[in-house]
């Protein structure tokens, strides 16, 4: 399940709760819902954020390719996701090495592919999610 899909299926679904409690209480379930929002720009960043996650990555270079002011962009991320974007993105890198290191893949392999710029910031970021290095997690899950 893609990280980030949680939020977006939790707002679906407080929208369709809201729209079924209005039609039980005898309101027009065609009235616009305003209290509940969602930006569609998030879907495009959060895919391509997960899309490439093995390149550098930063606030700038989003800006750029999606049109927004970075601090825009910041503020709206977290609004909608309740993630920063760097908390976001090194999630889905963590996510993405232990799935990886869990098919067997070495572990120096696993930080190139996942977009680490060094291998301490990579074991240091793996460690503190997990509370093992990756050769300890890849021990722990033979």
């Amino acid at each position: 399940m893609a990280f980030g899909s949680t939020i977006l299926k939790n707002a679906l679904f407080l929208q369709f709760m809201v729209k079924i409690n209005r039609l039980f209480l005898g309101m027009d379930i065609n009235k616009n819902i305003d209290d509940i929002k969602y930006d569609p720009r998030i879907e495009d960043i959060l895919s391509f954020l997960n899309s490439n996650l093995d390149k550098h990555l930063s606030i700038g270079m989003l800006s750029k390719v999606f049109y927004l002011n970075k601090y825009y962009l910041m503020h709206l991320f977290k609004e909608e996701t309740g993630y920063t974007i760097y908390n976001y993105i090194q999630k889905k890198r963590i996510i993405k090495a232990s799935d990886l290191i869990k098919s067997g893949m070495q572990t120096g392999e696993v930080c190139g592919q996942c977009g680490f710029g060094d291998y301490s910031s990579f074991v240091r970021a793996f460690k503190k999610e997990f509370g093992l290095s990756p050769k300890q997690y890849y021990k722990s899950n033979i």
